[in-house]
C-alpha cells in the first residue's frame, strides 16, 4: 500500500509538473510579443479595445502598438498585465470608470493564469469561490494580445439612452465592492512601477448623454478623485487634455467610439505621446 501511495504521488506530482510546463508553453506561443520592449501595450476595457486603431497609432509613435484590452476587462485582468509586460515597458493604460463599477462576476477575469494576482485579489476581499471561479476559467492559454482591431462601423444614428439607464444603478447606488477594485488596481500600478516602466493613463470619452447621467451622482466625483490619486503615486506628473468632441458622428454608443471617433483620437494621442517624457493622465473629451 505505502509503495501504492509513492507511486501515486510521483505521478501526481510528474503530471502537475508536465501541464504547467506545457501551459506556460503554449501561453508563451500564443503572447510573446510581450517581450517587445520597445513596443507599447495598451491595457483596458471594451472601452480601450474598441476606441483606438492600432495603425495610426504605431505609424504615429514609430513603434509596434499591442492591445491587450478586452471587453469587460477587470482588475484580475489588470494584474495578469502587469505581470506580463516586460521591464522598462511603455504602458498605456485606460482609468475605466465601468471597469470599477461593473459587478465582479461580469468581469472578463479570463487573461491569463498568475497565482500572484490571486493571491493579491483574495488579500482585497475577493472569496474563497470567487478566486476559485477565476482560477477555473484560466486552466486553458489564450491569446491576451492582439495588434489588429476591428472597430465598430459609423451608424446613421445611435441610442444611447438604453444603455446609459442599464449603468445608471452603479452610480446612484455605489457598489460595496468599489473600495476593494480601487485598491487592486493600485497594487498592479505599483507592479508596473517596480519593473520601471514608462506608464501614461487615459480617461476615453463618453457620450455626452452619459455625462450628463453621471453627473447627478456622488459616486463620479469619488471617481474623478480616484483619477487624481492615482497620478499621484507618480513624482512627476500632468494632465493634459485631447479634445474629440468637436467631431461629429464619433459614437457607436454610450460609451464606445466608432471607427471614425477611434481613428481622431489615435491622431491626437500619438501626436501627444510621442514627446511625452513622464506619467501624463490624458482626458479624451
Amino acid at each position: 500500500m505505502k509503495k501504492f501511495l509513492l507511486k501515486f504521488l510521483f505521478f501526481f506530482i510528474g503530471f502537475l509538473c508536465s501541464f504547467f510546463i506545457l501551459f506556460k508553453s503554449i501561453d508563451y506561443f500564443f503572447n510573446n510579443e510581450f517581450n517587445n520592449q520597445k513596443a507599447l501595450f495598451i491595457w483596458g476595457d471594451s472601452q480601450a479595445y474598441q476606441d483606438f486603431d492600432l495603425d495610426i497609432l504605431s505609424n504615429g509613435l514609430d513603434r509596434k502598438v499591442f492591445s491587450a484590452a478586452h471587453h469587460g476587462a477587470g482588475v484580475y485582468d489588470f494584474l495578469v498585465f502587469c505581470n506580463e509586460v516586460p521591464e522598462n515597458g511603455n504602458i498605456l493604460v485606460s482609468i475605466s470608470k465601468l471597469m470599477l463599477l461593473r459587478s465582479k462576476q461580469r468581469d472578463y477575469n479570463r487573461s491569463g493564469l498568475s497565482f500572484e494576482a490571486l493571491k493579491i485579489i483574495h488579500n482585497q476581499n475577493y472569496s474563497k469561490e470567487e478566486v476559485l471561479s477565476i482560477f477555473k476559467n484560466n486552466l486553458k492559454p489564450s491569446r491576451n494580445i492582439n495588434s489588429n482591431i476591428e472597430l465598430y462601423p459609423i451608424k446613421d444614428s445611435i441610442n444611447a439612452i438604453g444603455l446609459v439607464k442599464k449603468v445608471e444603478s452603479f452610480y446612484k447606488m455605489k457598489p460595496h465592492y468599489l473600495k476593494d477594485k480601487k485598491a487592486i488596481f493600485i497594487e498592479g500600478i505599483k507592479i508596473l512601477q517596480s519593473k520601471k516602466c514608462n506608464i501614461n493613463f487615459i480617461d476615453l470619452p463618453l457620450h455626452p448623454e452619459f455625462k450628463k447621467m453621471e453627473e447627478k451622482y456622488s459616486t463620479l466625483q469619488e471617481l474623478e478623485d480616484y483619477k487624481l490619486k492615482i497620478v499621484s503615486l507618480f513624482n512627476n506628473y500632468g494632465i493634459d487634455s485631447i479634445l474629440v468632441s468637436s467631431q461629429k458622428n464619433i459614437f457607436n454608443d454610450a460609451t464606445h467610439l466608432n471607427s471614425k471617433g477611434a481613428k481622431y483620437l489615435s491622431v491626437e494621442l500619438a501626436r501627444v505621446l510621442k514627446f511625452n517624457e513622464h506619467t501624463v493622465l490624458y482626458i479624451a473629451h
